[in-house]
């Protein structure tokens, strides 16, 4: 195992014990040929003690293999950490071993791991409800390269129809019509680089314009 992996966006697999898939009345086409898991009955709380933004698949109980038959019922989830330099290490020491799981694994496609939790990109398999993912931490549903640059595209457009020379003004104009929630004012304050300098630029292409004009 590679523990220096790092990552923002981890993948998870967890595995109900026995017990609990019968209280909840489900796996009743799972023979348990091939075992259970020993997930805590207090899982979830424990997941939402890291108070990390996390979104959980509904059960997956109807997965089959290649003969038919029922896998292992489990759960994926997926978990946004705050850094891309998080380690494999230390998702495994405070999140896998105290869920009893294997070892995580690299989101490399967020959005695609996060739309895995129900299937909706592999109509060959069984489709889950997708009202049954579970948002802890203020999860939000990752963005595209493509959509990023759609964004980027939306927020430049925006700052030239609004005559913004300055950051602040532009990120206040931002929050104002968009909402700070919103993906335009994420995109916004993530990507402070490149607005910040192509503001500026814009600043420093009028001040020699009107220096021009006094000559």
């Amino acid at each position: 195992m590679a523990k220096n992996l790092k990552s923002k966006y981890w993948r998870l697999e967890l595995y109900p014990t026995k017990e609990q898939l019968e209280r909840g009345g489900f796996a009743k086409d799972y023979d348990g040929s091939a075992g259970y898991g020993s997930l805590p009955d207090n899982w979830l709380e424990i997941l939402e003690q890291t108070c990390l933004p996390i979104a959980i698949s509904p059960l997956h109980d109807k997965d089959t293999q290649p003969d038919g038959s029922v896998k292992k019922p489990h759960y994926h989830i997926v978990i946004n950490y705050p850094s891309s330099n998080t380690t494999l290490k230390a998702v495994k020491e405070r999140i896998a071993d105290e869920l009893h799981a294997p070892a995580p694994f690299i989101a490399d496609n967020p959005k695609g791991a996060y739309e895995y939790l129900w299937h909706k990109n592999s109509p060959e398999k069984f489709q889950y409800d997708e009202a049954g993912v579970i948002h802890l931490g203020g999860y939000r549903v990752p963005l595209t390269s493509d959509e990023v640059r759609l964004l980027k595209g939306e927020l430049q457009d925006f700052i030239i129809e609004n005559g913004i020379f300055e950051y602040n003004n532009f990120l206040d104009a931002v929050k104002s019509q968009f909402g700070a929630e919103s993906d335009l004012y994420d995109c916004a304050t993530v990507h402070y680089g490149m607005f910040n300098a192509y503001i500026s630029s814009r600043r420093n292409e009028l001040r020699e314009a009107m220096q021009n004009s006094r000559t």
